[in-house]
Order: C-alpha cells, then structure tokens, then sequence
C-alpha cells in the first residue's frame, strides 16, 4: 500500500505523525527530536528513522493508519495509531484505482 518509505518525506510524515499522537492522546508535547526520544520505546532510535509497525497499515475516511501494538514504537500500553492524512501520504500510495 505504501510505498519510498525510507525516503525523507515520508519519515519527516511518520515523525509528525507521532507527535500528532503523543499530543492528541497521552497529552504530551515533543516539538524537538530529544524531547520524541524521551518516548520511544528504544532510546536509541532515530526519530528520523522511526520503524515501521509489524501490523498492515489500514485505510480511514481520515488517512492512513499505521497501527503500533504496545511497547512496539513507545513504552506505553495504549497502542500507538499514526494517523497519515491523505492529502500528505497521497505521494506514497500506490493508487489502488486510476
């Protein structure tokens, strides 16, 4: 479904995505890359290469979702779904119809 995942744009989209969420559901803020790491599962981790989940990304009316189970992207329980926008991921898709 998706594809150049590895690409800059899409990891600058899977970023965002991720602090979208951490703002809108555990009600936390990381506007720089030290403060993302702080809620990340493995301290290492690049936040500019953020992996992607085990599970299938699924389509919403909203976008995309990629679906994290827990502890999988953070040390959280609540499981982490990245919401990608359409208008965003659209140059990452391989379109289903034409």
């Amino acid at each position: 479904m998706l594809r150049d995942t590895e690409s800059e744009g899409f990891r600058q989209l899977l970023k965002q995505s991720l602090r979208q969420w951490l703002a809108n559901v555990v009600d936390e803020h990381a506007d720089t890359d030290e403060q993302l790491k702080e809620y990340l599962f493995a301290p290492q981790t690049d936040p500019n290469a953020l992996p992607l989940p085990e599970g299938r990304p699924y389509l919403t009316e909203q976008g995309v979702v990629l679906p994290y189970e827990e502890c999988e992207l953070t040390p959280m329980r609540e499981p982490a779904l990245l919401m990608l926008p359409y208008e965003q991921v659209k140059p990452y898709m391989d379109l289903i119809f034409k």
